[in-house]
């Protein structure tokens, strides 16, 4: 399990990304907010923050992901959420667990109010390494795969999926788009003489850019370039090799 947190100043913005139609958004709890539709929850999110009108970043969005192979079920999930909120001190405040369905990738969003029912604001000092902190702490409770295991989890993912593409002979787009099923944008470098040099791949929502070379050294655009070719070859080669020769045709004199 690896997590990442941010601090932001719209419920309105994020309640619209989380609750996205494309993300097949799913509620798995909520604490204080009426859940109907996305208004009333823009409405109950921005209605509590009054408590603390000088606190201008109330919105909490934290974001957890889990490696495949720890195979948790929504609720088992959603129990690992719970702790991760209670951990941070949101257990006083308003929020919402969210699970995205869009992806193979299984992740959720926790969104909480920082203006708690107190009227007190929750401390965001440190938020990102007391969310490393917390995530490993809940990783040995619950024997969740750790961080830094996970990091190289999501880069053998990419990696798999580039070399299945190019497996089954489709053009440098196909495999590209493959890797964007996972959940990543496609950024490709261009020289100065307008021909792409290299590519990486970011993932906005998780603060995460991997250049080519870190997924492997052997799959740079260049090489993965090169690898399509030789296999449109060998392909071509096993086509021939198959094809029944044709009927040699007659001389007269």
């Amino acid at each position: 399990m690896i997590g990442k947190t941010s601090i932001g100043r719209s419920f309105g913005g994020i309640v619209k990304y989380l609750l996205d139609e494309k993300k097949q958004a799913e509620i798995l709890e909520a604490d204080g907010v009426n859940y109907t539709n996305q208004e009333s929850i823009i409405s109950d999110f921005n209605a509590h923050r009054k408590l603390s009108p000088n606190l201008g970043k109330a919105v909490w969005h934290s974001s957890i992901s889990f490696s495949e192979s720890d195979n948790l079920s929504p609720e088992q999930m959603k129990e690992v959420a719970t702790d991760f909120i209670k951990e941070m001190g949101l257990d006083n405040s308003q929020y919402l667990i969210i699970q995205h369905n869009d992806t193979d990738h299984r992740h959720l969003h926790i969104l909480a109010n920082r203006v708690d029912y107190e009227g007190k604001a929750v401390s965001d000092s440190h938020s990102k390494r007391k969310t490393k902190d917390r995530c490993d702490k809940l990783n040995k409770k619950y024997g969740l795969l750790q961080t830094k295991d996970m990091k190289n989890d999501r880069k053998e993912e990419i990696k798999k999926t580039i070399l299945e593409g190019i497996a089954q002979g489709k053009p440098i787009g196909e495999v590209l788009k493959g890797v964007e099923k996972l959940g990543y944008e496609v950024k490709y470098n261009q020289a100065s003489t307008g021909k792409i040099s290299g590519v990486s791949y970011k993932n906005e929502e998780k603060g995460i850019i991997y250049k080519a070379s870190e997924i492997d050294r052997n799959l740079s655009y260049t090489k993965m370039l090169q690898a399509i070719e030789q296999r449109e070859i060998q392909q071509r080669m096993e086509k021939s090799i198959t094809k029944k020769p044709g009927q040699t045709k007659g001389f007269t004199r």
